[in-house]
């Protein structure tokens, strides 16, 4: 029975917007990640990542006064 549920909710995303077909990959990597212990990240999380990496070698970091008023917003 869920077999045939899955299949028929992922033939209607066929036709889903882009970003409600993104959101259901998003749920489902959560899922497998649950299951296997393994989170496997998003082609946009990978590049925000890369990006992080590349920022940090070259020294690029926020300056202490952003950084702490950055932090009293969750004070």
């Amino acid at each position: 029975m869920n077999q045939v549920i899955l299949k028929s909710i992922l033939e209607r995303a066929e036709h889903w917007a882009e970003e409600d077909v993104e959101d259901l990959a998003d749920y489902a990597r959560v899922i497998e990640a649950r299951r296997t212990d393994t989170y496997r990240v998003s082609e946009e999380e990978r590049e925000v990542l890369i990006q992080a990496v590349e920022e940090t070698e070259r020294g690029d970091f926020a300056a202490d006064d952003l950084i702490s008023a950055a932090a009293k917003c969750f004070n």
